[in-house]
């Protein structure tokens, strides 16, 4: 009477749709062969059988006997669990890409006692493999097919060769396999917590008919959701900054390539011209080593005090003034490079130096203007690019993050009603009200699951009925553009319109270029009219001439 029309009730009668379900079910995984998956549901099911028993005081069992159907559940979930990481690792492992297959399967590269790399001479491809050899490829390795990578601005075809493995992680078979192995590793980790230790704090807290509040008996699954809403917020805040700086930081990687490209740019010119300034001073040198003295030159063939003698004097003088300046020369040329690299050092040590922006001018002077950015093309797309994926990564993390968000809180509603139902009941056990319970229905712990499934069921039913009405709206939308298609005659009727509404000014410089153009005409059927006229007249004359 107190406790509703249901209170004696047996609880196999009221799981009857359950029990329909399971059996349908099952069978659909006996055609599929899902056999753990189909371990794991029996367990499930007896389970469920178990706890019936209990409720309805068939059997006086405790609750830790009641339980082993849903530990054999648990233990079968973890060995699946652990079977597909090893299938995911080995798969894995098994992964190759064709250049993989034909660099070292196909054509395997043999050694010399050295250790080099000796050629062989006949190269084969994977498309000269017969069907068994493919056949065979196929089941002892995993074929991936590998996107194209773009390179950066400014990186050479020759520069850019990636390793094998780096290109069997980008690819998307890969990708998909990680995701695989990531998924079994969650399982595993709800599994021990909080599934395990929740299992354990329920059985005491029934068997030792502990006065704990079920909301600290519950404590692993609130410590497994804060943990997952920690992820969470971890995947929507710090991913989406951390892909930004990863962005910042490729970009000042590529600005550090293309300031090293330009500095060995620049060594390269400054060595070059200064072979090029070397090179004719020491043909130079070279030709004044050629010359050999004559005999009228050297000094034993001139008798002392002549005039030969007085001449090579003064040449010898001037020979010498112009070595001596020559050195001088050196000299200096030696000073202002020394100079040059003096004033080398201190800018760098004033660019290298913290806080300070000042540039040196070409006279010494330091500038107080701050070093100004540049950006060239090249840098501004690698920027653009870089700034793309690290958004695309960011929305991508973000939307789980959400995903994980609305998941947690729908469990934690569910979780919180059906704590908050047990210490009700509970509490009035202990006062000895047997008859019925003070508390709320039962149906409002699943309220959330029946609101959530007419919501879609709701969604689904509009979109179905709604779509018969799409091919009437778009036979009109048709109808509609064809009555707005303009026709020949209207075309002619706006020409018209367009023709008479010209203003009076327009319409006489019309007439007017419309009259010029009729006398050219006329001028030229004249002419044309004359021609024809004079070659008549000139065929009679050539008749008359014969008769």
């Amino acid at each position: 009477e107190n406790g509703g029309a249901l209170e004696e009730t047996s609880w196999f009668a009221i799981l009857i749709p359950f029990w329909i379900f399971a059996l349908l079910f099952g069978l659909v995984m006996v055609i599929g062969k899902a056999f753990l998956a189909l371990l794991q549901w029996i367990s499930l099911v007896v389970g469920v059988v178990f706890f019936s028993l209990k409720f309805d005081n068939i059997v006086s069992w405790d609750y830790a006997i009641v339980f082993i159907p849903l530990y054999v559940w648990v233990i079968l979930r973890a060995l699946e669990a652990n079977m597909e990481m090893k299938a995911v690792k080995e798969a894995m492992s098994k992964m190759v890409t064709i250049e993989y297959i034909e660099k070292y399967i196909l054509n395997e590269k043999k050694q010399d006692e050295n250790g080099n790399d000796i050629e062989g001479g006949f190269h084969r491809t994977y498309n000269d493999l017969s069907e068994e050899e493919r056949d065979q490829i196929n089941k002892d390795y995993i074929i991936v097919h590998v996107p194209p990578r773009q390179m950066d601005p400014g990186e050479q075809a020759e520069n850019s060769i990636e390793h094998d493995l780096d290109q069997i992680e980008r690819s998307p078979e890969y990708q998909e396999a990680l995701s695989q192995h990531q998924s079994s590793f969650q399982k595993i980790q709800k599994i021990i917590l909080p599934e395990i230790p929740l299992m354990i704090l329920v059985i005491l807290q029934l068997d030792l008919n502990k006065t704990w509040n079920w909301g600290l008996t519950f404590l692993p699954l609130w410590v497994s959701m804060f943990l997952e809403c920690c992820g969470g917020c971890y995947g929507f805040f710090c991913t989406a900054s951390l892909a930004h700086l990863e962005a910042d930081e490729a970009m000042a990687a590529h600005l550090a390539k293309q300031k090293e490209a330009k500095e060995a740019a620049k060594d390269e010119e400054a060595k070059d011209s200064f072979e090029n300034d070397a090179k004719p001073a020491a043909d130079s040198e070279e030709k004044l080593n050629s010359v050999e003295p004559t005999a009228a030159e050297s000094p034993t063939c001139i008798p002392l005090g002549s005039d030969a003698a007085k001449n090579d004097d003064a040449d010898s003088f001037k020979k010498n003034e112009i070595d001596a300046a020559v050195a001088v020369a050196a000299t200096n040329d030696a000073t202002v490079e020394t100079n040059k690299a003096t004033k080398e050092n201190k800018s760098n040590k004033v660019a290298d130096a913290p806080g300070d922006d000042r540039q040196e001018t070409s006279d010494g002077t330091q500038n107080d203007e701050p070093d100004m950015f540049t950006m060239d093309e090249e840098a501004f797309q690698f920027y653009q690019e870089a700034e793309q994926e690290a958004e695309s990564k960011a929305t991508e993390a973000q939307s789980k993050a959400i995903a994980s968000f609305c998941n947690i809180i729908f469990q934690a509603i569910i979780a919180s009603l059906f704590v908050a139902k047990l210490n009700e009941v509970y509490a009035e056990r202990q006062d000895e009200i047997m008859d019925g319970t003070n508390s709320y229905s039962a149906f409002w712990i699943l309220f959330p699951l029946l609101l959530v499934a007419g919501c879609t069921i709701s969604c689904c039913a509009c979109a179905i009925f709604c779509a018969a009405d799409i091919d009437n709206v778009i036979s009109s939308d048709e109808n509609q553009d064809d009555t707005e298609v303009p026709s020949p005659q209207n075309d002619a009727e706006a020409a018209q319109t367009s023709v008479n509404s010209v203003p009076a000014g327009a319409e006489a410089s019309e007439s007017g270029k419309v009259s010029s153009d009729d006398n050219e005409k006329k001028k030229r059927e004249v002419d044309a009219a004359d021609i024809v006229k004079e070659e008549d007249i000139t065929a009679e004359e050539s008749l008359h001439d014969l008769d």
